[in-house]
């Protein structure tokens, strides 16, 4: 997962990604970080820097040897604007959707050697007591980072150097 978190970092930082934010006015992602709590909690922020992009996973190793990462990231955006029936500019308020979009387009074309391409799984708004607007993203893809878990440890070899020798039967 390390290199899954590097190019999480490499892609946001990328100026043309950058730019996708900045076309439709918004702000680009400015923190990246693991998922801690920091939504709920001021304090966990070093500086109050949104937007951010907060990432936490969990994979699930199965029996044949393949395992399945479900990632999920916070997307959290400042949102300034009133977006009820009664707001003078819903417009910009919207533009929450336009991030999430974005960061949706952005994160399904990352792929690193031990990780394939993110599928969609999930989307909620977060309309718990959080300090920012959060949206949450999970997806899954397939995972190979470990060749071995302690539970399949030896059950799995491989080999070097394989001999065949074949005596076919016309007849039996």
């Amino acid at each position: 997962m390390k290199d899954f978190y590097n190019k999480l970092h490499q892609i946001f930082e990328q100026e043309a990604t950058k730019d996708l934010y900045r076309s439709k006015g918004i702000v680009p992602i400015q923190y990246i970080d693991f998922y801690a709590g920091q939504d709920y909690n001021d304090n966990l922020f070093e500086a109050h820097i949104f937007p951010a992009l907060l990432v936490q996973w969990q994979i699930a190793y199965t029996d044949n040897f393949e395992a399945v990462a479900t990632l999920t990231f916070r997307l959290c955006y400042e949102q300034l604007r009133d977006l009820s029936s009664l707001g003078q500019n819903k417009a910009e308020g919207l533009k929450f959707l336009d991030f999430i979009d974005i960061t949706d387009s952005v994160l399904k074309n990352i792929e690193t050697p031990s990780t394939g391409k993110l599928h969609l799984i999930s989307e909620s708004l977060n309309i718990e007591d959080t300090i920012v607007d959060v949206f949450t993203l999970t997806y899954q893809c397939s995972y190979c980072g470990k060749q071995k878990s302690p539970q399949t440890k030896g059950l799995r070899g491989d080999f070097e150097r394989v001999e065949l020798t074949a005596k076919l039967k016309s007849r039996f």
